[in-house]
């Protein structure tokens, strides 16, 4: 019978495994397939808990169903609870992913190196698929711009598109070794990493440049503080400033952004007033972030507990009539900050939850010399400062996934005690 029971585990483990690289390599290309490949990873997962049997997901799988269950909380709180249901339906994954992935008992860990290997290859399917549609724009409109930004990632924000893409080099990286690689092995490496960071900087969107920037930072920090090398440390930070510097040089659009946020946010600190009346129906990525973030911290003095789940774009929106900034209420601009709008909607305590719960995983992956999770921690966690990263199913699900896989591997790369048996 154990050896049965076994088997069956085997055969659970073997499906959610092949169904996770799928989910893989489909989230850069269609989200439709996405939801239904964890629909049917739920299902695989439920057969198992019948099956073999179920168990408490351990407290790091936790941080993120609470967070959900605040969303529902605040649900109970609003008034427009038809756009509440709608956030609580786009927030499913989550409590799913700890469910489906914390929840099963198995003997060992989801294939990592396959899930790399399948993000990579997907953000690698999507680069055509983005310039042939980026084609198609050109020829029906002649826009030399159909081949950047918006126009060129074909499927979702660029935002988006570009953590996934960042993301996969990270996770190629960490899962392949490239010391021990072959000389071609590691030529494709290298030649993979830079079509995709070539992607990222086509996308033109700042948000996911500074996570990359903030993430290689907390790596070299993380690194050098496990191997007590701290005059590494320096010399590491400074290589990163000079690359920095570099780049803010040599890349026009992040040298243009550069000098813009100075020029803006000098202008601001010198004469709020006379910076909003200027600019308050002007949209841009610098002036739009400089007043949104000043509206939404007013909201948040004034309802430091939340407006709750659904009343949060509502309340944000009238703000914005009041204060004059029509355009802005007529392009319902959200909060371009994922704590801001956490924070607005289900109150200071919400915001705090959450970037306590990114630290938290941060630790765990530090502490576990679990760097891919760092990474993907890290890279998300300055991605929210500029970008409500967690509000579209885009950035919910990727995030939840790549991180609840990777915190899969602490626990489940050893027998279990109950296959010791």
């Amino acid at each position: 019978m154990l050896i049965f029971g076994n088997k069956i585990e085997k055969n659970f483990e073997g499906f959610l495994g092949v169904l996770a690289a799928l989910i893989a390599f489909f989230l850069p290309l269609n989200q439709k397939v996405v939801v239904l490949l964890i629909l049917l990873s739920g299902l695989v997962a439920i057969f198992s808990w019948v099956k073999v049997g179920i168990k408490l997901p351990e407290k790091k799988y936790w941080p993120m169903p609470i967070l959900f269950g605040l969303y529902l909380i605040g649900l109970f709180f609003t008034s427009n609870f038809n756009y509440g249901g709608h956030d609580i339906e786009t927030r499913m994954t989550f409590f799913l992913f700890p469910l489906i992935y914390g929840s099963t008992k198995r003997s060992s860990g989801l294939p990592l190196k396959l899930i790399s290997f399948s993000l990579v290859l997907g953000c690698l399917v999507a680069i055509p698929c983005c310039y042939y549609y980026a084609n198609i724009c050109f020829q029906e409109f002649g826009y030399p711009q159909c081949y950047q930004g918006v126009r060129l990632a074909f499927n979702m924000h660029p935002t988006y598109l570009a953590l996934y893409m960042i993301s996969a080099i990270v996770l190629m990286w960490y899962n392949f070794s490239f010391i021990s690689a072959g000389i071609w092995s590691k030529i494709g490496m290298v030649f993979v990493s830079f079509v995709l960071l070539f992607m990222v900087y086509r996308f033109y969107s700042l948000g996911p440049w500074i996570g990359f920037i903030g993430m290689i930072a907390v790596l070299i920090l993380a690194h050098t503080i496990q191997r007590k090398k701290y005059k590494l440390a320096l010399f590491g930070s400074l290589g990163l400033l000079g690359v920095i510097l570099i780049s803010f040089n040599s890349l026009p659009f992040l040298k243009s952004d550069y000098e813009g946020v100075k020029e803006k946010l000098t202008s601001y600190f010198n004469n709020p007033e006379e910076f909003f009346e200027k600019t308050k129906n002007e949209i841009n990525s610098i002036d739009s972030r400089i007043l949104i973030w000043m509206t939404s911290t007013e909201v948040i003095k004034k309802h430091p507990f939340g407006v709750g789940t659904g009343d949060m774009r509502d309340v944000l929106m009238q703000t914005y009539r009041d204060k004059g900034m029509d355009v802005y209420a007529e392009r319902q601009l959200n909060p371009h900050c994922q704590y801001l709008q956490t924070s607005i909607a289900i109150g200071i305590i919400g915001g705090l939850f959450l970037i306590a719960s990114l630290f938290y995983w941060g630790y765990l992956g530090f502490k576990s010399n679990n760097f891919s999770l760092l990474a993907i921690i890290a890279l998300f966690s300055f991605a929210c400062l500029f970008e409500s990263v967690l509000e579209r199913q885009w950035g919910i699900v990727f995030f939840m996934f790549i991180s609840t896989v990777w915190l899969d591997q602490m626990n489940n790369n050893k027998p279990t005690t109950e296959n010791t048996k």
